[in-house]
């Protein structure tokens, strides 16, 4: 094999040979790096990873595109994403430090809106401000360390107050715009080319149409369509699972109904599970079958520790101690925040508790259609 062959290479081969080999993030042909003559990572190659295991890492790629496309459009200049999408509730406190007015403080910061909200509707949101003796109303003027400890909830608050009701159970509604802002619809494009230029197309329309910020409204129609046709990809990519777990998307079906359980309808914990990690537990069957979704790019890796670079330097085809995230393209359809700020649960945990969920409910598996129509 051509490839394999080329692998046995970059040991041997005059430095004046430069190889540049495209590779699956997981593939057989990795194994090549395992043995004990394999070349070594930094020594006689170098590894560009091209997912973006944190979402920050993207931006600069996706602030160019939509500039780009805005000026091929021929639209007219903006002062940046934020005029043309508006602030997100996602976006890191960009739009706080913008106009340093704290979104923390009463009566009017958003997120003290947000806070305030949900401390009215959820008794497990009340409990864990007892338990850390907050008041809502304070929290603007905490100590920097105390106040670290309210940040770190605020993903799941907002999800919360946003897809809860009082009596704990869902919102009926089909859209929302908690997704909205130009660093939210950033980390759904994932920063992949593709999945970007069919979100922003119609945003980008709209801007020009209008010549001001593009409203809500339009930004979640958009992710919608964008969602629908990502789902309807996944589902014709032919794969083998096992038992009633077949196919790509009913594998992150079950990760995303686990998350969004954990997060929205258990107890409220500052660090649900929203990251997985690929234990020994798992047969032979679902471990191909993750191998699959890592490479459409619906679960993505993440480095074994918190905090390190975005650029992985695990190449090995093992799975087992993986620790993945779903991918954010998909975090609006289970109501997720966009952040992988908690804590990380084993997928055969996964696995059975939606096997003993089932024994209790049976429950029909969603089926996705790509969105043509024969003439």
């Amino acid at each position: 094999m051509i490839r394999q062959d080329l692998f046995e290479l970059l040991r041997s081969t005059s430095h004046n040979v430069i190889f540049k080999l495209s590779l699956f993030p997981h593939t057989s042909e990795l194994e090549e790096l395992d043995s004990i003559n394999a070349p070594e990572s930094g020594n006689d190659y170098q590894v560009l990873d091209l997912s973006y295991p944190y979402k920050e890492a993207a931006y600069p790629f996706c602030k160019d595109l939509f500039e780009g496309m805005i000026e091929q459009a021929s639209g007219p200049p903006s002062d940046g994403p934020e005029y043309v999408l508006g602030d997100g509730w996602f976006d890191g406190g960009r739009s706080s430090r913008r106009t340093t007015i704290s979104n923390l403080r009463a009566p009017n910061g958003k997120i003290f809106r947000r806070a305030l909200k949900l401390e009215k509707q959820d008794a497990g949101f009340r409990r864990w401000l007892k338990e850390k003796r907050f008041r809502i109303d304070e929290v603007a003027d905490f100590e920097e360390n105390v106040q670290a400890q309210f940040r770190k909830a605020i993903p799941f608050i907002l999800t919360r107050a946003e897809f809860i009701t009082s009596k704990g159970n869902f919102r009926s509604r089909k859209a929302s715009t908690i997704y909205s802002g130009p660093f939210s619809l950033f980390a759904i494009s994932e920063g992949n080319p593709r999945i970007f230029i069919n979100l922003m197309r119609p945003v980008i329309y709209e801007y020009i149409r209008k010549n001001s910020t593009v409203s809500e409204a339009v930004q979640t129609a958009s992710i919608d369509a964008t969602i629908h046709r990502y789902k309807a990809s996944l589902s014709a990519i032919p794969t083998v699972g096992k038992d009633d777990v077949q196919s790509i998307m009913q594998l992150v079906d079950v990760i995303g109904r686990f998350l969004q359980s954990d997060q929205l309808l258990e107890d409220f914990r500052p660090e649900p599970y929203s990251t997985i990690q690929i234990d020994s537990g798992i047969s032979k069957e679902i471990r191909g079958l993750v191998g699959r979704a890592i490479n459409a790019g619906v679960l993505i890796r993440m480095p074994e520790e918190r905090g390190a670079g975005s650029n992985l330097d695990n190449h090995s085809n093992e799975l087992v101690g993986t620790r993945l995230r779903l991918a954010y393209t998909l975090c609006p359809t289970y109501k997720l925040p966009l952040t992988v700020a908690g804590q990380t649960v084993k997928l055969s945990t996964v696995l059975h508790t939606r096997t003993a969920a089932r024994r209790r409910q049976p429950e029909a598996l969603t089926q996705y259609r790509l969105p043509f129509t024969v003439e």
